[in-house]
């Protein structure tokens, strides 16, 4: 009995440990976006999208309303020094158009920085 009770142990924390590492985690958050504007090498025209990073691929995938993925580029977790009081998009200009460089939902402490070669900061909302 004792045995059994020690393998039932080690199996259910094998089987804590083993699923705590398998799961990613996602952020999501539909926004309007009021201008046209570059994510990777696409470029959306204004209107509202949802925006989704996932943690484990460190990828930022863009939806529109018909929840068809419209966009997709690499991105990084960055923190902040403080958490986000509300929606926070920063664009930057690429020749010229806007491009998407970071995006932090109200509450976050971390920005979602977008991989791209080449652009400026430029604005903030």
């Amino acid at each position: 009995m004792k045995k059994f009770a020690v393998g039932m142990i080690l199996a259910l924390v094998v089987c804590a440990l083993a699923g705590s590492t398998a799961q990613a985690k996602v952020k999501s958050k539909t926004v309007s976006v009021g201008v046209d504007f570059m994510v990777g090498e696409t470029l959306l025209t204004k209107g509202t999208y949802k925006f989704s990073f996932d943690t484990e691929s460190n990828e930022l995938t863009v939806m529109n309303k018909d929840k068809a993925v419209v966009a997709k580029a690499s991105a990084r977790l960055e923190d902040r020094k403080k958490s986000a009081s509300a929606l926070d998009i920063v664009f930057g200009q690429n020749g010229q158009n806007k491009m998407l460089v970071s995006i932090a939902f109200a509450g976050d402490s971390q920005n979602i920085v977008v991989q791209s070669n080449g652009v400026q900061t430029a604005s903030s909302r």
